[in-house]
């Protein structure tokens, strides 16, 4: 149950993390409370991680930039090494 609830969105948003995830435990057992870490169990024990892109960094080149690096660099040495 818990693997087909994960791929949808949480109910506030955001991504799934433990403490939303023991909630969701919580509510299907009908507990006040599940800990945290149980919510991390729960998890870890579909094999679920976050899976998202690294982000880019803010001063990174352009493709242009880039392959103008490249050719330098690709260029034959002075030295003749």
């Amino acid at each position: 149950m818990l693997r087909e609830r994960v791929k949808t969105p949480p109910d506030d948003g955001g991504v799934w993390a433990a403490k939303k995830v023991a909630a969701v435990i919580a509510g299907t057992l009908g507990v006040p409370r599940v800990a945290e870490q149980r919510g991390w169990e729960a998890l870890r024990a579909i094999d679920w991680t976050i899976q998202r892109p690294r982000p880019q960094h803010a001063r990174a080149a352009t493709p242009e930039a880039q392959d103008a690096f490249k050719n330098v660099w690709l260029a034959p040495s002075a030295r003749g090494f």
